[in-house]
């Protein structure tokens, strides 16, 4: 063969070689990028399978008020379970149970009304409060104050608007912390003002 006729064909080898061999490092430079749309797409179907959860402000005479995350579509009877349920005081006749929770609504629970005073009547002697002018001592006809940090669950639910769940909840409190004045009772979950406004009378320490 003609030393110049060899020459060509190793020259038509070498670069066979060198595209072949490019080739292949392309390949291989691109394999660790191959995973990452299956990693996106196992992201997305992740995020797709996650239930989504709607806002919603439950008020009212409900045990613990306030703002909830719950699954878009549940009963209003189901979403009340989330504050707590209901206390003694709530008036579920004027509630739509049946009606279905959307993102922002509000399930507010209306408080019964005390029939001694809806019929225009004096109050018990347990509901009365004692007048400004009248004097506070064992002889006035004061209503026995119940000891906060004394009482237990079955006396603290003599307490007007106390269900047992919430007398409960007080003992756990004075577990770790014992109330040094009335006012602290409204540390306790599902005790607002309003609430205490109605017990003051009636508590101690």
């Amino acid at each position: 063969m003609d030393p110049w006729e060899k020459k060509k064909w190793l020259v038509v080898l070498a670069l066979v070689f060198v595209c072949v061999g490019g080739s292949i490092w392309q390949e291989r430079k691109a394999l660790p990028e191959g995973p990452e749309p299956q990693a996106v797409v196992q992201q997305e179907k992740a995020t797709k399978e996650k239930p989504p959860r709607i806002t919603i402000y439950i008020s009212g005479a409900v045990q613990e008020p306030g703002l909830y995350q719950v699954p878009p579509g549940i009963r209003f009877q189901e979403a009340l379970a989330e504050a707590g349920g209901v206390t003694e005081e709530a008036d579920l006749t004027r509630v739509n149970l049946a009606r279905k929770c959307k993102d922002g609504c509000q399930i507010n629970v209306p408080f019964l009304k005390k029939k001694a005073q809806k019929a225009g009547t004096a109050p018990s002697s347990r509901e009365a409060v004692p007048s400004a002018g009248a004097g506070n001592g064992p002889g006035q006809g004061a209503a026995r104050r119940i000891n906060l940090n004394q009482a237990g669950v079955e006396e603290l639910t003599e307490l007007p608007g106390i269900g047992p769940a919430l007398a409960r909840r007080i003992v756990e409190y004075r577990k770790t912390q014992p109330f040094r004045k009335a006012e602290d009772l409204q540390q306790v979950s599902g005790i607002g003002p309003a609430k205490f406004q109605k017990l003051r009378e009636w508590v101690e320490v």
